[in-house]
């Protein structure tokens, strides 16, 4: 049995202990019916841009770190960096959500939407920063902030980029110039060293500001 075997069994084994005691609930057809909500009080998972940034930059680092490996199988290079697209960082983001809420990625023309039960508790919306010049994706972040702030429950901006090292002060010092509305909202940065399609050592990285 591998490590990753062994750890897989236990994860499986203590799931089976925390969804014990919830056995009792039972739906209307004698089904029973999974409470998130008492997974999240348990875990004291209430919904904030801390746990949403670092619940994202994990399963984007263990995407990576797959990808890395095909790539070495293969004869390719990069990582996580060889796949340029919005959309599957965003479901790569998602999908490390769902262990701890009902995550429906795209509804009602938002990226993603969180659910407690049947009620809606946070709303996020999700850009990849990742051009040259990092000006044309501006006006896109913009106006999903603006989006944003009109909701009436918790609202998160997401940002996916990548850059050398030492860069990455200087690039929040550039988005914050350019939005200057993120300032003074909370916020939290997760990042990974990785490597790009040019054999270059680079960090990827997820940061997310709460803007309502």
């Amino acid at each position: 049995m591998t490590g990753w075997d062994a750890l897989t069994r236990q994860l499986i084994a203590l799931s089976s202990r925390l969804l014990a005691p919830m056995n009792h609930f039972t739906s209307k057809m004698g089904v029973r019916a999974w409470r998130p909500t008492y997974l999240n009080r348990l875990f004291g998972m209430t919904i904030d841009v801390d746990k949403l940034v670092s619940m994202a930059g994990a399963a984007l680092e263990a995407e990576d770190r797959y990808v890395l490996g095909c790539s070495k199988i293969t004869g390719k290079t990069g990582g996580i960096l060889r796949i340029l697209n919005e959309r599957y960082y965003q479901f790569i983001a998602c999908r490390g959500w769902l262990s701890r809420w009902n995550t429906i990625p795209e509804l009602r023309a938002h990226d993603a939407v969180i659910f407690e039960d049947k009620e809606e508790i946070a709303i996020i919306e999700m850009k990849r920063w990742n051009t040259t010049k990092g000006v044309s994706e501006i006006p896109g972040i913009n106006s999903n902030i603006e989006t944003l702030k009109a909701v009436s429950v918790p609202a998160f901006m997401i940002i996916f980029s990548a850059n050398e090292t030492t860069q990455t002060n200087d690039n929040f010092a550039f988005l914050y110039e350019k939005l200057p509305v993120l300032k003074d909202c909370p916020t939290k940065l997760y990042g990974f060293p990785t490597i790009n399609t040019l054999q270059a050592e680079v960090d990827f990285w997820v940061a997310g500001w709460q803007v309502r």
